[in-house]
């Protein structure tokens, strides 16, 4: 192998704790110019091919040379076994780990997955998700030194951790044993763990050590124990990095740095990549753990060399267009708003150069929080800096604070003044004061920007008012002018508008412009404030592109004697519909006036106070599509035609295979173990057997009897019909109790989220 080429190898290994499972797996070696090289191993239960542990089990070792960017999306290693890997990997119900390994042969976790179902000549797929991604894989200190990436990325990282506070707190954190998740941004903001900052240091040296001697008995070369199970090797890996951090960093403040400096440091990072080659070239032709301890040093010089070499890296010299693409980077990459405004605060606070550099380039400070109180002095600062930027701003009320009209005057005057700018605004408070002095605000300015003849960029406006749906504006409410519903910007044309939510408030629905829209989401609307049927209708038939409907206590008028006079309008774009609180007749009334055979997640919730299994026989039918149902607090009565209505509705969505449930009866649960023809109960598989919605794999739930569900995914199995997964979220699961855990875990794997996870087979589900 020639010298500097990265050699890796991934380790599949399960978590599970069992019987033994032999197989020899080919795998295709992957060179630079594509050839491939079949390389058999036969595996055994133990972690490294060298060195025996009972206690876990190893699926397959695959060696991939210079691997580099070129694992691209999509890519594949051929994937063939003895029928009992086969067999192993059907019946196992624990995660399996996956470990990047090199030459160094150290075990780095990179990623969790699962196969599921393997079947023989299948390609195992793996995607630059596994490497790359921030939000699947954090560009942490350890995927900086293993893999190959491009110099942008490795800073970007490199600026983030900065920013983020110490590399070892944060980075070695022990890998999540739950699926990985995938989330949506609420409000174009990323979310995700808290980092506190740390300052460096204070001393008044810098550190200008030799190379640091890690073969030579230190202290520092890995423990023995680096052979023991997963958990135990990384936390002895991580106490390895923690202390070479420690001595190479402990007492460094950052500063420019003189000539004699740089001589230094350059002569100090030669000597150590010299050392680094005299170990490569002593291991070269050596077996995989002939010589673990000369494995271990080298895998330490290299972690010592990354860590001491962005001392002299000249950062400042790079291109402002190269300086700025990584700022963005990194601040787009903020795992949570909060964590957004301090990365931005501390790029301007690092050096006069990146103050300079951040502040010229207006897209870093285009999306506004303001979480700040008033008068709001940061965040209208940012607004300022944002310059002509298209504008993302938020703004609501905290638990601690609601916010006045006269306050909301005062803010939305100056943001007016960029009333062309704004590209989305989302607004949530509570009273009715504030909410009325917004949208006459916004109207003012709209007026004002048709009459100069410019054009409003909105493209996502959301207004929730929090309070209760049951205050309204009365005769007597002052000023007399907000008595009315206004139009929305004044009635001014909003050509760009595509995502509309409105909350607990209403407008002229007759003078405001709302068309060509993919999300239209009405919520807790009293019918008399609602919009006429007409002008719904009119909604719908000038918005072909409706990706999303929400009707959430909210939609047109009810009009019941004029039912017959309207054909449903077709939506045959529409893949969410979402129907909740809403009565039964209304329920049904909606429902005649929509086609939407493509929806594929449909969502009832909050149907309560009566029998509303007519519903269920309406929906029957009207979408085939389903992939993603959602049922949260949806009553029916116990009676035979209720189960048989369950059970037409559901076998007539047979693409089926996310199902989302919370306080919903056993009726619900048990329609699923019905055959569709007989209506009898099924009690075993068979192949000519038929069952409701054969391919529902994964159930996330809430407020639900864990044993309910334990019994009723242990039938589902009887039947030819397993669960795959169980997601629930983490604050629900802490009721559970340890034998609860294991009978759900004895069926499916376990899965914790957070509440409002989109989970990544629902993103998949949903786009495929």
């Amino acid at each position: 192998m020639k010298r500097g080429t990265v050699t890796s190898f991934l380790l599949i290994q399960s978590v599970a704790f069992g019987s033994p499972c032999s197989c020899t797996l080919e795998v295709e070696e992957i060179s630079e110019k594509r050839t491939c090289k079949r390389w058999p191993l036969n595996c055994s239960s133990h972690v490294d091919p060298s060195s025996p542990s009972p206690s876990t089990n190893i699926v397959a070792v695959w060696e991939i040379s210079n691997l580099g960017n070129r694992l691209v999306d999509g890519a594949t290693l051929p994937f063939t076994s003895d029928p009992p890997l086969v067999q192993y990997l059907e019946s196992c119900t624990a995660k399996l780990w996956v470990f990047l390994w090199l030459c160094g042969r150290q075990a780095l976790f990179v990623q969790t997955t699962r196969f599921g179902t393997v079947t023989e000549g299948q390609s195992i797929s793996f995607g630059t998700g596994v490497f790359k991604q921030p939000h699947i894989i954090p560009l942490n200190f350890l995927s900086k030194l293993l893999i190959v990436l491009d110099a942008s990325v490795l800073l970007v990282g490199l600026i983030s951790k900065m920013l983020q506070g110490s590399i070892a707190d944060q980075d070695y954190a022990v890998p999540n044993l739950n699926a990985q998740t995938s989330t949506s941004p609420d409000y174009a903001y990323p979310r995700g763990l808290e980092h506190q900052y740390t300052q460096p240091h204070p001393s008044s040296s810098t550190s200008t050590s030799s190379p640091l001697e890690i073969s030579d008995g230190s202290t520092l070369i890995a423990p023995q124990s680096m052979q023991l199970p997963a958990v135990q090797a990384y936390r002895n890996f991580r106490e390895m990095v923690v202390a070479l951090q420690d001595a190479a960093l402990g007492s460094w403040i950052p500063h420019p740095l003189s000539a004699q400096e740089y001589y230094t440091f350059n002569q100090d990072t030669a000597q150590r990549l010299a050392k680094i080659r005299v170990l490569e070239d002593a291991q070269r032709g050596v077996p995989l753990g002939a010589n673990p301890d000369a494995e271990r040093s080298l895998l330490l010089c290299r972690i010592d060399y990354k860590i001491r070499f962005w001392r002299t890296f000249r950062v400042n010299h790079l291109p402002t267009e190269i300086m700025t693409n990584i700022f963005r980077f990194v601040v787009w990459a903020a795992p949570e708003p909060r964590a957004g405004v301090q990365w931005r605060l501390w790029l301007t606070w690092t050096c006069k150069h990146w103050r300079t550099v951040a502040l010229q380039d207006s897209t870093i400070w285009s999306a506004i929080w303001f979480r700040d109180l008033p008068p709001f002095a940061r965040s209208l600062a940012w607004v300022d800096r944002a310059g002509d930027a298209p504008l993302d701003i938020r703004v609501n009320d905290s638990t601690e604070r609601k916010f006045t009209d006269e306050e909301m005057g005062s803010l939305m005057d100056r943001l007016c003044t960029k009333i062309n700018s704004i590209r989305m605004l989302i607004i949530i408070l509570e009273d009715w004061e504030p909410i009325l002095t917004i949208l006459d605000k916004l109207r003012i300015a709209a007026t004002a920007a048709k009459a100069t003849g410019v054009s409003l960029l909105i493209e996502r406006f959301e207004l929730h008012r929090s309070g209760s749906p049951y205050v309204q504006i009365g005769d007597g409410y002052q000023p007399s002018s907000l008595r009315h519903p206004l139009p929305l910007f004044g009635g001014v044309p909003t050509p760009k508008l595509t995502y509309f939510s409105i909350n607990g408030v209403h407008v002229d629905w007759g003078r405001s412009h709302i068309h060509n829209l993919t999300t239209l989401d009405l919520r807790r609307m009293p019918l008399e404030r609602s919009p006429e049927l007409s002008q719904f209708r009119d909604i719908l038939k000038n918005s072909p592109a409706l990706y999303k409907l929400c009707l959430d206590g909210a939609g047109p008028q009810w009009h019941p004697e004029d039912i017959c006079d309207y054909p449903p309008v077709q939506l045959s774009r529409l893949r969410i519909l979402i129907l909740a609180d809403i009565s039964l007749h209304y329920a049904l009334y909606i429902l005649h006036h929509i086609a939407s055979p493509n929806v594929r997640d449909l969502t009832v919730m909050n149907l309560v106070g009566e029998d509303y299994a007519p519903l269920f026989g309406a929906m029957t039918a009207r979408f085939p599509a389903v992939k993603i149902l959602t049922l949260f607090s949806v009553e029916t009565l116990h009676t035979p035609g209720a189960g048989r209505a369950l059970v037409k509705w559901l076998h007539s969505m047979p693409l089926l295979s996310y199902l989302r449930i919370a306080n919903i009866k056993r009726i619900f649960l048990d329609a699923f173990l019905y055959n569709p023809e007989t209506f009898q109960r099924v009690s075993g598989s068979a192949p000519t057997v038929k069952i409701v919605c054969p391919h529902v794999y994964i159930l996330e739930f809430q407020s639900m009897q864990p044993q309910l569900i334990a019994d009723w995914g242990i039938v589902r199995s009887k039947i030819g019909a397993p669960l795959k997964k169980f997601y629930i979220a983490k604050e629900h699961a802490k009721k559970l109790s340890n034998d609860d855990k294991a009978a759900l875990e004895s069926i499916a794997e376990l899965n914790l989220i957070d509440f409002g996870t989109i989970t990544v087979e629902e993103e998949e589900l949903l786009r495929a």
